[in-house]
């Protein structure tokens, strides 16, 4: 091997290095690059290959009732129907995602009724948000605390209030309570969800955190956090997640979420129902359900792909992709160094080729690349970097032109 080419190989490895390094700093120009591949291979998931993590059903309170003022927010009785409802399934988890909270309290006779219904179901999950309010506050119990946490809390999203809650009645009906709280629609594309939130220096749980915690049937003390690499769910999930307590969605899954409609359902309850809802019903027994808006008014939240979505639709997807095994995740140091390796083999025996061939030959090899790539996502959930191979190419075509590796005894090259 000649010097050139020695050369050429220790500026690469050189320049693999710092890429990777660059590629992860998360307000870095490289880790745009990274994320925006993360979404083209979302986007190119076919949906029956996508990995359903659990049997999730969104029961959707979608335009027609949202355009009949009177039926939002849902009033106590109707919350009530749609427990009697989805009690006869026997799910697993049911989550309502509008804040149970009337102006006045519960009204007269509603109370009971509403209290008889939510015992019909093992683990109901009501809804919190945090936020800044001049007004009053709400008390800090309505949310728990999680304990278990090792690590600096310091990048986790930081409220200095609850300002919404369930009703206090409610409360002891319910077996968790989770923030609403989900990033600003103007960060771009939703990729990742906190799972935890800090509010008056507690770190407390996002809803998704507590779906998946009731959803394993698990207690909070069976939940430990080491922010900057993982969550574990006692011995039944290990979940990635970075410094910000954040895990990254597969949004592939959207179109396999069961829907049916909230009253559609009351239909179906009725004996009255279409076919198609009938097995959308049976499809929520031993699941998780979430009752929430999807009407056009609350669609705000873009994901990769361009589709936008409700929050009701985020939590559904949290809950169907995040506990699927083996999770989403970034593939690791050790990934980013057998990229290095395997771009610096194949610059090596392309740099007796002319110039033009090896521009070529990278292209063809960024295109192997990203076919690769997008199955391994598909397959095992990995995703891996496109700023590291990109910079690669580009370096190799370069020293191609600066550093020609001449054959021995400077002949032509072929």
């Amino acid at each position: 091997m000649s010097r050139s080419a020695v050369s050429s190989l220790l500026v690469l490895c050189l320049a693999g290095l710092l890429l990777a390094r660059e590629s992860r700093q998360p307000d870095g120009a490289l880790a745009g690059v990274d994320r925006a591949f993360f979404d083209w291979l979302t986007a190119n998931v076919k949906p029956s290959r996508a990995a359903l993590g659990g049997n999730v059903t969104l029961v959707e309170i979608d335009d027609s009732v949202a355009e009949t003022p009177a039926r939002l927010p849902l009033s106590p009785l109707e919350c009530a129907a749609f427990l009697q409802a989805v009690g006869r399934y026997e799910p697993e988890v049911v989550a309502i995602e509008p804040i149970l909270d009337w102006p006045g309290g519960l009204p007269p006779g509603t109370e009971q009724i509403l209290q008889e219904q939510a015992l019909r179901v093992p683990r109901l999950l009501l809804t919190a948000r945090l936020g800044s309010n001049a007004g009053q506050t709400v008390d800090p119990v309505a949310l728990p605390t999680v304990n278990a946490v090792s690590g600096k809390p310091t990048r986790l999203p930081d409220y200095p209030e609850i300002i919404a809650a369930p009703d206090a009645r409610l409360l002891p009906l319910a077996a968790g309570v989770g923030a609403d709280n989900l990033p600003g629609s103007d960060l771009g594309p939703l990729r990742d969800l906190p799972l935890l939130l800090r509010c008056r220096g507690r770190v407390v749980p996002a809803l998704a955190m507590q779906m998946l915690t009731l959803g394993l049937r698990l207690a909070p003390s069976e939940v430990s956090v080491v922010l900057g690499s993982h969550v574990q769910f006692g011995d039944r999930l290990r979940l990635p997640i970075d410094r910000a307590g954040r895990a990254l969605l597969d949004a592939g899954v959207l179109p396999r979420i069961n829907r049916v409609e909230l009253d559609d359902l009351a239909l179906v309850v009725s004996g009255q129902g279409a076919p198609k809802d009938r097995v959308a019903a049976e499809l929520m027994r031993h699941g998780t359900v979430i009752l929430g808006r999807t009407d056009r008014a609350v669609r705000t939240i873009h994901l990769p792909g361009g589709r936008m979505v409700s929050p009701a639709e985020v939590f559904a997807l949290a809950a169907a992709s995040l506990p699927r095994t083996p999770p989403i995740r970034r593939a690791s140091g050790w990934g980013d160094a057998l990229v290095v390796a395997a771009f610096a083999g194949v610059a090596s025996q392309m740099r007796r080729r002319r110039w033009e061939a090896v521009v070529v030959l990278s292209a063809v090899s960024l295109f192997a690349y990203a076919l690769t790539a997008l199955s391994l996502y598909e397959a095992a959930g990995l995703w891996l970097p496109l700023a590291l191979p990109l910079g690669l190419a580009l370096a190799t075509c370069l020293l191609t032109v600066l550093l020609p590796d001449s054959p021995p005894g400077g002949a032509e090259k072929p």
